[in-house]
Order: C-alpha cells, then structure tokens, then sequence
C-alpha cells in the first residue's frame, strides 16, 4: 500500500508508465516471436550450407593447398586468424541469441556429419573450426549472426515514452487540478457565509459538471435565503398589526 501513491497525479503517471512499459515489452516479446526467431532459423540454414560447401570444397583441395585457401578466405573476410585459445576465451561473451544461433547452425551441420567448434571473432563475425586429416582451419564467416535481440535504442524509446507518459500526466493533472482547487476555495468561501463568484464552466465533461452543480447549489442557497428573509419580513409584519 506504501508504494501505491494515494494522490491522483501519482496514480495517473503511475498508470499510464506501466501500460507503455507493458505496451514496449509486448512489442518487444512480439518482434522477437515474429521477426528475430524466423530470422535466426533462416540465417542458420544459409550459414550450415555455406560450411557444407566450404568444408567439401577443403576436402577437394590438396593437403597443402588447404592452408593457403583459407588464409586468401580470411584475408578477404578482413578477420585475423588466432589460435584455438582465443576461441574458448571469447565464447563466453556470445550473447543469448548467438547462442541459439550457434546451437542451430551445429545441429545442421551434425546432421550433415560435420562437426564445428564456433568462437568470436573480434566482435565482427563467427569462425568455424574444421578438422581434415588432423589439421585444425580456421574459416572466418563475417556478418553471419544477425542481430541483436534488445539494444540501447529500445532501452532509450521505452525510457524516452515513459518520461514523455510522466510529463503529460504532470500537464493533464495540472489543468483538472485548477477547477478542482477553485471548487474547494469556492466551498470555503461559502462555509463562512459568504457568496463566492460564480465558478468557470469549461473544461473536460466531468469537471464542467462539478462547477455547474456547485454554482446551482450557490444559486439554490441564495434563493432560499432570499426567501427566509422575506418570510420572516412578512411574519414581523403580520405580528406588529395586531399588538
């Protein structure tokens, strides 16, 4: 109950804050389900027959051609050619969709009887690392991951839609304040007996509706004591005859 906020402004930003975070993570939940997972299945299909293709292309080379094949490859990909290290060192920093993009190109390429062990490479790309005859080759394949699930930008939107949610909430809740803080000035005008101004009809509906009624209910007092007063004008007169 604490952090519910029992002010109307607070309720107001509160709410209208949570339905554009819950509208930004359906959106997000939604891109991931109809765009970034056909994606990441189309581009995994396209890489395990580029490694297919490659790896029979290595097995039709000489043993000694192989080496200076996949440097040439390496060197038009723009990618430097480490040792194996490097790879179980960078591993860790795939982040969870290159994983399930990794672990769907090598179910792939297993069920084409190869095997790849996969690492980064200096954050531009992938390398594959295929095994002939004993002699590890390392094939770099930039560009293959696609993108990204969550970024800085959507973190930037959904903070930059939520501070505009709280500014227009502060804005709306300031302009049905102002009838609202005229209404109980009004009511305290009256409380001390006496007449306040006739109160300024305008506004949304239901606001216009509160100034209304409290103007009748000012009028309806007036009248009634304009009333009182002429009773009471006309009892004293009536009394005075017959003393």
């Amino acid at each position: 109950m604490r952090l519910f906020p029992r002010s109307l402004l607070g309720r107001n930003a509160l709410l209208i804050v949570a339905l554009i975070a819950l509208g930004q993570l359906g959106g997000a939940l939604l891109v991931r389900q109809m765009v970034i997972r056909p994606r990441v299945e189309q581009a995994a299909d396209s890489v395990a027959r580029t490694v297919n293709a490659l790896r029979d292309g290595l097995r039709a080379l000489q043993a000694s051609e192989r080496n200076g094949f996949v440097e040439r490859f390496n060197q038009r990909a723009a990618l430097p050619e480490d040792g194996e290290g490097q790879g179980a060192r960078v591993r860790v920093l795939l982040t969870p969709m290159e994983r399930k993009f990794v672990r769907a190109v090598s179910a792939r390429i297993a069920d084409q009887g190869t095997e790849a062990v996969w690492r980064h490479e200096g954050g531009t790309g992938l390398a594959v690392r295929m095994t002939l005859d004993g002699v590890d080759h390392w094939i770099a394949l930039p560009g293959a991951l696609p993108a990204r699930e969550f970024t800085g930008a959507w973190l930037a939107v959904t903070a930059g839609s939520a501070l505009l949610a709280v500014i227009g909430a502060l804005w709306f809740q300031r302009r049905l304040n102002r009838p609202l803080a005229r209404v109980v000035q009004a009511a305290g005008v009256l409380a001390v007996g006496q007449v306040p101004p006739p109160l300024p009809e305008g506004g949304p509906t239901e606001i216009a509706t509160v100034s209304r009624s409290f103007n009748h209910l000012v009028a309806s007092l007036q009248q009634t004591e304009r009333e009182r007063a002429l009773m009471l004008a006309g009892v004293s007169h009536d009394l005075r005859t017959p003393l």
